[in-house]
């Protein structure tokens, strides 16, 4: 088993979005939890933003500066003006997006894409104009 996590360890700095060069430091730690065991929704959110995301743990997406997102905020069954003004992470995975040609009009409410956690993009982006404009 020390040998595994020896060699883990030693090859992190060959997997894609690694930034640090000292095998002890933070990220490596969080970039060996195996794929399978972070749930396919978080795996999007790492695999789609590798610069931005370093992983996944305890009900918190990992940011590569070390700061922690909660993913699931509990709160069950929440109303579209929930969904809307204050969606956790997950919430921005509950409806799917469809491909091709629809046989029939979407229902009601059926909109992939707008439930946005804010929080998530405004670090990512920028929560000012001057911060964005540096991107």
């Amino acid at each position: 088993m020390k040998i595994i996590l020896i060699l883990l360890l030693s090859c992190a700095s060959c997997i894609p979005g690694y930034k640090g060069n000292n095998i002890a430091d933070n990220q490596n730690v969080k970039r060996n939890h195996s794929i399978d065991t972070i749930l396919q929704s978080a795996q999007k959110l790492i695999k789609s933003y590798p610069d931005f995301v370093a992983g996944y743990a305890n009900n918190h997406i990992i940011l590569m500066d070390d700061r922690k997102m909660l993913w699931d905020d509990g709160i069950k069954n929440k109303s579209p003006k929930q969904l809307l003004d204050k969606p956790d992470l997950k919430d921005m995975f509950n409806q799917k997006y469809t491909t091709g040609i629809l046989n029939s009009p979407p229902v009601a409410g059926f909109d992939p894409g707008r439930t946005r956690n804010e929080p998530f993009f405004m670090k990512m982006y920028g929560s000012s104009e001057k911060e964005v404009r540096k991107i």
